[in-house]
């Protein structure tokens, strides 16, 4: 998440514009990731799209919005 953060905070651009920035495509990346879990796990069981849903969706927000929240809470 460092990393995200660095490169958005030198972006010029006003500091709410950086957190929605931040907190968006930490989603997007942790939702991608999710979603590669799911493509693995989908070879051996749980191959629905509502299981891709979950496997996208809890990810995404719980770890990419609510972690990131905290992340920009500590900063």
């Amino acid at each position: 998440m460092s990393r995200l953060w660095n490169w958005v905070d030198s972006k010029k651009l006003s500091k709410e514009t950086k957190k929605k920035l931040f907190l968006m495509l930490n989603c997007l990346i942790y939702s991608v990731i999710g979603f590669i879990v799911w493509l693995i796990v989908s070879k051996f069981a749980l191959n629905t799209l509502g299981w891709a849903l979950c496997f996208i969706g809890y990810v995404g927000f719980f770890i990419g919005y609510i972690g990131g929240f905290i992340y920009l809470c500590r900063k």
